[in-house]
């Protein structure tokens, strides 16, 4: 009998606890828009927040990819694309933005987010920064784009905020391609596919033949601190983004 009822409190407190986490929901994003300081907020209050916003259980392990899904699904539907409010501030700062009325973001924003988001809940990702021929040479600043690597099934895939999309090759196996495996395919000539998300809204799903462009450089930022990320790197050279930089007027 002392068994059963020290086994019922447990579950009470232990519901009690969930339940007050997820109370505190507004007041933590409160704290975190004002002070700018969400790496305060612990990282259980965190991952039950993103748990919670993208309708995955508050208790026990997620699965990875039904978990990216529906996390890239819930930034998709919940950013609104437009002028960058939040320059400069930091991937949590932007995610909280996303359960307020002042979530205008970029791409930039919304990949920031996601990352810090997937990285919360355990899924180790990566923000990269594309590139396109036009924004190299200076033709236009605004040929750029980022988008995200997640770590699912032991390999590294985009999963794209902007689009909610994930990539694979034509004529390919199916499987989702990381930034490198998108170069492979467009050097083999092959085309792109994308497999959308749950949600897709008029006036935001990609363009298929403006995508590819974007992938002529990119820089890749590790955000995950569990040890499994690859250094960063960069495509053609080190210094690309700061030389193409240099040929736009501040």
């Amino acid at each position: 009998m002392r068994r059963t009822i020290l086994a019922f409190a447990f579950v009470v407190c232990s519901t009690a606890i969930v339940f007050k986490a997820w109370s505190y929901r507004s007041i933590a994003i409160e704290a975190q828009q004002q002070l700018e300081a969400t790496d305060q907020i612990t990282p259980k209050i965190a991952a039950y927040i993103v748990r919670g916003d993208a309708g995955l259980s508050l208790i026990g392990d997620v699965e990875p990819r039904a978990a990216a899904d529906a996390i890239r699904d819930y930034v998709y539907r919940n950013f609104d694309p437009g002028k960058e409010e939040l320059p400069d501030k930091s991937a949590p700062a932007y995610y909280a933005s996303l359960s307020s009325t002042r979530n205008g973001m970029l791409c930039g924003g919304a990949g920031l987010a996601y990352a810090w988001a997937l990285n919360t809940v355990g899924i180790p990702a990566r923000v990269v920064q594309l590139a396109g021929q036009d924004f190299l040479s200076g033709k236009d600043r605004y040929q750029t784009h980022v988008t995200v690597e997640a770590l699912i099934d032991g390999d590294w895939e985009i999963s794209d905020p902007t689009f909610n999309v994930s990539i694979q090759c034509s004529r390919g196996n199916g499987k989702n391609l990381s930034v490198d495996g998108v170069l492979a395919c467009l050097r083999q000539g092959r085309e792109l596919e994308y497999s959308p998300g749950k949600t897709q809204i008029d006036g935001r799903k990609i363009d298929p033949k403006e995508y590819p462009v974007y992938f002529a450089a990119f820089v890749r930022r590790a955000l995950s601190e569990n040890g499994v990320d690859e250094p960063e790197a960069s495509f053609p050279s080190d210094d690309w983004l700061k030389t193409a930089l240099s040929t736009y007027e501040e």
